[in-house]
């Protein structure tokens, strides 16, 4: 049902234990998903309208009995209405409440990532108890990015103890309240220093002791992508004696991996010269010969045909597209372009071939991904052979589907 929702006016930020509290009341069908951990309430869920909340109050959440569901923050605007913190009445959301979540989080990954590994994510929002809310460790900073306007509510109680805890030497934040379109990407604002000691232009960091440059200030991308890392690790475990193409190359850490692991060559293809250069450096920063890295800076299309028409042949293909990008008046589409681009990077493919292909954007679900797949390769008879997913530092919750947005597909070709 349609609800009207009276608006207070917002608050400044301040300490979370300060906001008043009120509560809403959710149909059957929500309160279910509630129960079985789902993190968010959907607006379209409310059943009652006569409550007055601003962005980031705190609000208890109850079933149509009234019986108490869980306790989160409220947004005002989208489809989300309240971002959950808790399902423990009794549970108070204060600094104690923060500092706990971000020392379980922490002590999660102490488990499993190793001294060779210097970039990954710390805290993941909803998984890590913290919604609205990633931080990702790159070297000695740390790099958070809000996603919910009403979250600027709590980080002044969370950044503190994210400090102390982990002995980073600054944090950097960023907002990204909605999704960023093609025309906005070039506004897009940097990240700013928010606590600690300001980094260098460009910070060190390791993944399975390979090290790259990133820059945490950077507005769009810091340059690397840890989430992707399975997939890097299985490029540099097929590389060897191979012939390597990398298409939307970025700043190249699927080829560092790859000449890492023993390949032939690498060819990058971006449309970035910026990228390409940031790629020669990593590539150059662990001791790998220049000549072996090949880089394109062009559409990715263009360079395709080019390739095609000098009878390139690739034994290993990465297809790694952004969401969207724009050359020359033409914009880029993962859902309307990726099997045009699978074809043609098929017809360079040697036989015996494998492909790397992944999409993290969210909106497209699995099984349309896996039909463009199928649709871009039907002439090499394509067999999937594994699908690398999220690393172990990028939990998922069972009950939150929408938190299992990457999605990578190992194929082999005739």
């Amino acid at each position: 049902m349609s609800t009207t929702i009276r608006k207070s006016r917002p608050t400044p930020r301040t300490r979370s234990t300060q906001v008043r509290r009120a509560q809403l009341k959710i149909n059957p069908e929500a309160a279910k998903a509630v129960r079985l951990g789902h993190p968010w309430v959907y607006r379209h869920a409310i059943v009652n309208t006569a409550f007055s909340c601003a962005d980031g109050d705190l609000i208890d959440v109850v079933d149509p009995d009234g019986g108490f569901l869980a306790r989160g923050f409220f947004e005002s605007e989208g489809i989300v209405a309240v971002r959950i913190f808790t399902r423990e009445e009794k549970t108070a959301i204060d600094e104690a409440f923060f500092r706990a979540a971000c020392a379980r989080a922490i002590d999660r990954r102490r488990r499993f990532l190793g001294e060779d590994l210097t970039v990954y994510r710390l805290i993941h929002a909803e998984a890590d108890g913290l919604p609205g809310l990633t931080v990702t460790r790159f070297g000695d900073w740390l790099h958070a990015i809000l996603y919910s306007p009403a979250s600027v509510r709590f980080v002044p109680e969370i950044y503190p103890g994210l400090l102390e805890l982990t002995g980073a030497t600054g944090i950097y934040e960023q907002a990204r309240f909605k999704p960023l379109t093609a025309a906005e990407s070039p506004t897009r604002k940097g990240s700013r220093l928010v606590a600690g000691e300001q980094a260098p232009i460009d910070v060190e960091i390791v993944e399975d002791g390979l090290k790259f440059l990133v820059d945490v200030t950077a507005p769009s991308s810091v340059g690397f992508f840890p989430d992707y890392r399975l997939g890097r690790r299985r490029v540099r475990e097929l590389a060897a004696g191979r012939r390597v193409l990398n298409l939307f190359s970025h700043t190249g850490a699927f080829s560092v991996h790859a000449l890492a692991g023993g390949a032939e060559h690498v060819v990058n293809v971006d449309i970035a010269q910026k990228a390409h250069a940031r790629a020669r450096q990593n590539a150059e920063r662990n001791g790998f010969d220049p000549a072996k890295m090949i880089c394109h800076a062009d559409d990715v299309f263009r360079i395709l045909g080019m390739l095609g028409r000098k009878q390139a042949r690739f034994d290993l293909v990465v297809v790694d597209p952004p969401t969207f990008s724009t050359d020359k008046g033409r914009t880029w589409s993962g859902p309307r372009d990726m099997a045009d681009l699978l074809h043609e990077a098929a017809n360079l493919c040697a036989p015996g071939a494998l492909l790397l292909i992944t999409s993290n954007t969210v909106k497209l679900p699995l099984e349309v991904f896996e039909r463009q797949v199928a649709a871009g390769l039907a002439h090499r008879r394509p067999v999937i052979l594994e699908r690398p997913g999220l690393p172990q530092d990028y939990p998922e919750l069972p009950a939150f589907p929408e938190s299992n947005y990457l999605k990578s597909l190992l194929v082999g070709l005739d």
